[in-house]
């Protein structure tokens, strides 16, 4: 409403005519003036700015649609990105599960050898005592 107001005192202020010199006359070069029908002054104003507004929603069209392809172009890449992230996060599930099946293995293994370690030491040291009288016996 603000515009509008503004827009009326400028054109009740400029209703002398004016035209618009598009292409000057330039000497030695044989090319006509090129001038504009006389116009009220506001005309030109509001019409230039009228022109700019249009001109400056179609770069902002522009621009938005280059923002939107990249957003589609980045969506893409995300589920791309996530659907990789899912694949990696299960293969090191896999890998965990199998390095924790392997170290309960390990265990096992070591527990065996333990306890055949201490079956042998068991079964060595009740037969070392038997033998050691019968050597004593066979020196005296």
């Amino acid at each position: 409403a603000l515009l509008f107001i503004a827009a009326v005192f400028l054109a009740s202020a400029n209703m002398q005519t004016a035209s618009l010199v598009l292409l000057p006359e330039v000497p030695g070069t044989g090319w006509p003036q090129i001038q504009s029908p006389d116009l009220p002054l506001f005309i030109w104003i509001l019409g230039s700015l009228a022109l700019g507004v249009v001109v400056g929603a179609f770069g902002a069209l522009v621009e938005q649609a280059r923002l939107r392809r990249g957003l589609r172009r980045s969506e893409k890449e995300k589920a791309k990105l996530s659907a990789e992230l899912g694949q990696v996060q299960e293969e090191l599930d896999r890998c965990r599960r199998e390095c924790d099946d392997v170290r309960g293995q390990l265990e096992q293994l070591r527990a065996e050898q333990a306890a055949s370690a201490a079956d042998d030491g068991a079964t060595a040291s009740e037969a070392a005592p038997e033998e050691t009288p019968a050597a004593s016996a066979g020196e005296s």
